[in-house]
């Protein structure tokens, strides 16, 4: 059956998750230029080495009142934009599709503890795969494996990373590894996910564009691809 929707602009808000994402990747990329040489003056001290103890000192205060901080203040701001895009756009596909969940469950998924390591892959990949099916049946766009790929390997890294920055607290040689080895894995997630958004607001516009649609079934395509 034919049936004419209209869904809620979303653009804006996926904007301005991209920018601070942007912003985000910056800050990681400049981070982990830090790390790596925060690693070396500790690796050096800790084979006996000399070191210059000022240089550490700087260091050491930069990690403790910016660098943790920083990335505290991008974590939230990154959160709260994603949990204000994934509310509307879930929205929007609840107009052709039943959603496994309520939209004030894809907002709060990123704050819930515990539910926040699986419950914004759960929805983001229900959204993904959404957009992806219902452009697909109208002919709009092809299925492509690659939209897959990416969103997963995002959240695996961002899980991964997470893990791996809980062991980098500490004085020890291994806690400075973890740091760095942390900061690398969310700057590779903040690049696949820019990369998926770009796919995910194509889609979303094209999804606006559409005047009449076949109303499709509600499938388990975003259980399908849970890592």
């Amino acid at each position: 059956m034919n049936i004419e929707r209209k869904i809620q602009s979303n653009d804006t808000r996926i904007q301005a998750l991209q920018i601070a994402l942007r912003f985000s990747l910056a800050f990681y990329v400049l981070k982990l230029v830090f790390e790596l040489f925060r690693y070396s003056i500790w690796a050096k001290a800790s084979k006996g080495l000399p070191i210059n103890p000022r240089q550490l000192s700087i260091v050491e205060y930069l990690e403790r009142y910016y660098s943790f901080h920083l990335q505290i203040v991008f974590f939230v701001i990154c959160s709260i934009l994603f949990a204000s895009w994934m509310y509307r756009s879930y929205s929007n596909l609840g107009k052709f599709q039943r959603l496994k969940s309520s939209e004030s469950i894809a907002a709060a998924s990123w704050f819930i503890p515990l539910f926040s390591f699986f419950g914004p892959y759960l929805i983001y990949s229900e959204i993904v795969n959404g957009f992806e099916e219902l452009l697909a049946s109208q002919n709009y766009i092809r299925r492509d494996t690659r939209r897959k790929n990416v969103k997963n390997w995002w959240w695996l890294t961002w899980v991964v990373a997470q893990v791996a920055f809980a062991f980098s607290f500490g004085q020890e040689k291994s806690n400075f590894f973890y740091s760095a080895l942390s900061t690398l894995l969310f700057l590779l997630s903040n690049v696949l996910i820019l990369s998926s958004l770009n796919d995910t607001r194509m889609m979303e516009k094209g999804i606006g564009q559409l005047k009449h649609v076949e109303e499709i079934e509600n499938s388990d395509i975003a259980s399908e691809d849970i890592i």
